[in-house]
């Protein structure tokens, strides 16, 4: 078993934020974020800004492929 799940999430709004916050405090336990995904490029920015050095996408499936994550919770509508 890994040390930690590197997590993914699709979709950066309210729900996908607040998962975001919630791991990158340190509230689930051996979960880091592995890589975000969203289409809106504000989004986007807002990811590489609020958490340097994690992958952002704009794609989930080139997020899949990147190697980056090992388990994806999908925010999206």
């Amino acid at each position: 078993m890994a040390d930690q799940v590197r997590m993914g999430i699709v979709g950066l709004g309210a729900q996908g934020g607040f998962y975001a916050t919630l791991i990158d405090g340190g509230r689930v336990p051996r979960t880091v974020i592995g890589a975000i995904c969203d289409i809106d490029p504000a989004k986007r920015a807002l990811a590489g800004e609020r958490y340097p050095g994690v992958p952002v996408y704009d794609s989930y499936e080139e997020m899949l492929a990147s190697g980056d994550v090992d388990a994806v919770v999908t925010c999206v509508p």
